[in-house]
């Protein structure tokens, strides 16, 4: 049996288990001696006969005491000057946007009258105005990285996280709309449309970052090999800039 294998097995067993699960000694040991690339394609195996991103993402953090975390190894795997270094940090970025509006949405809630000079109010501009600023990750990511994976004859969850990407742009546009309108509107409604758009925002945000750090990126340093290909990814990326 490969290592593909055997961790495709571990994998199944553990979308299987209602309660976090333990693992032999084999199976640790496989999972330490796998790249990012092996355990990319074994969840790829699971996504193929059905898992969702969600089931996959709620596994492996109810798992996470031994499950690895895919964006350090695969961090760990690559040249220090590699693109998708920047794309990995970008992400950690975003996820700490996500958090900070979580905590912000939970104090709004809290408050009885809101304006634009309101303290909640303003940490939530900056939120929306920085969660704007990523479309150019989002761009460098539909037309630079991923038309290189579908050379490759990858699809897969790309068109998955290719909607996603339209998805979660739209709200953050609505996101920061709203902002700008807490003057003019109900502080009720306001609040009301804040926990809509983060009860989306959040988890389809965080959902969509799991699927590229531990199967798409990962995946991608598996099928492109030439590095030339890389080289030239990173000279068009930076001109977008990070």
């Amino acid at each position: 049996m490969t290592q593909v294998e055997m961790i495709t097995d571990l994998l199944s067993s553990l979308l299987q288990s209602k309660n976090p699960a333990r693992i032999t000694e084999n199976q640790l040991g496989c999972l330490a001696k796998s790249t990012s690339a092996h355990i990319a394609v074994a969840i790829q195996n699971i996504v193929d006969v059905g898992t969702s991103p969600a089931e996959l993402m709620a596994m492996w953090e109810k798992n996470k005491r031994f499950l690895p975390d895919q964006s350090s190894k695969l961090r760990c795997e690559l040249p220090q000057n590699h693109v998708l270094q920047k794309v990995l940090a970008e992400h950690d970025m975003v996820l700490c946007l996500m958090n900070d509006l979580y905590a912000v949405n939970k104090q709004v809630q809290k408050i009885s009258s809101l304006s634009s000079t309101s303290h909640e109010v303003r940490r939530l501009a900056f939120i929306a105005e920085h969660l704007i600023n990523s479309e150019q990750h989002r761009e460098r990511e539909e037309e630079i990285i991923y038309p290189a994976l579908r050379q490759k004859g990858y699809s897969g969850l790309l068109e998955f996280v290719s909607r996603q990407h339209l998805d979660l742009s739209r709200a953050d546009y609505k996101l920061k709309s709203l902002v700008w309108q807490v003057d003019e509107i109900n502080t009720d409604f306001f609040k009301y449309q804040l926990a809509e758009y983060v009860n989306y925002l959040v988890p389809n945000m965080k959902e969509h970052i799991f699927v590229e750090n531990n199967v798409i990126y990962p995946l991608a340093v598996e099928l492109i090999k030439e590095h030339t290909a890389w080289v030239k990814m990173k000279e068009i990326c930076d001109q977008i800039w990070y």
